[in-house]
């Protein structure tokens, strides 16, 4: 919600006027300390750029060149046209995502670096998913994985419904970061790789049979099992 424009006049957010040197990179700093520190929290709307001006003593083209900084970064979100403005993300962390398409596109990561991380990562997201699912996502995983054989059966060879069941684990391990990692890694393996592939009845039908035999082990709640599986999942895809 936006603040009352008296207590952003009167620095209420602990803003201070800027050196006239570097003054957006100021802005910036200014502005993202009040973020991270809890003083703009996800959903708040930022004044606007005149009051915020005024604030930090700067020119409206230094409050828009920080504005546009942190709405890079993934700190901000910025609605144009009537009623927009510049609100603090609420957490969606889109912008990793879009890193790592950069990264790769630039050449400085390949899709090889990223199944080599899936092969650390994900036998541990399996482990934990396996200690904490709930029967709700169980259920959800294993209609997940009856849907998937019933695609194969209907010759329907597409590739990504082996990421979405990565992208549920995930969410069963119930750690933010391995959920960033698993929908940020299935993001732009759908976009580099899966999309343009149609994978072969025989692989499918592999996919399948370990996504079938980690669900077991879920539901016998057998995190060495599911860890093990999942290691033998991901070294065969990566083979």
């Amino acid at each position: 919600m936006p603040l009352p424009e008296d207590d952003v006049l009167h620095g209420s957010l602990g803003f201070t006027p800027t050196r006239r040197d570097r003054v957006s990179a100021e802005i910036l700093r200014q502005l993202k300390s009040a973020i991270l520190a809890g003083r703009l929290k996800p959903g708040d709307k930022l004044p606007s750029e005149k009051q915020l001006a005024q604030q930090f003593q700067s020119s409206r083209g230094s409050v828009r060149e920080a504005i546009r900084a942190l709405e890079q970064a993934g700190l901000l979100v910025v609605r144009r046209g009537s009623g927009g403005g510049a609100m603090v993300a609420d957490g969606n962390l889109r912008h990793v995502t879009d890193s790592l398409f950069a990264l790769i596109r630039l050449g400085s990561v390949s899709i090889h670096h990223l199944t080599e991380v899936r092969v650390i990562l994900e036998p541990w997201i399996a482990r934990l998913a396996a200690q904490r699912i709930t029967e709700e996502e169980l259920a959800r995983i294993e209609a997940y994985v009856a849907q998937h054989a019933d695609a194969i059966a209907a010759g329907d060879l597409h590739a990504t419904a082996d990421l979405g069941f990565h992208r549920m684990l995930a969410e069963a391990a119930k750690n933010p970061l391995l959920v960033l990692f698993a929908h940020s890694m299935a993001d732009v393996m759908v976009e580099e790789v899966v999309a343009r592939l149609e994978m072969d009845a025989a692989t499918n039908r592999s996919n399948l049979a370990f996504h079938q035999r980690i669900c077991a082990a879920l539901a016998r709640r057998d995190h060495g099992e599911a860890s093990r599986v999942m290691l033998e999942h991901i070294t065969e895809v990566q083979d």
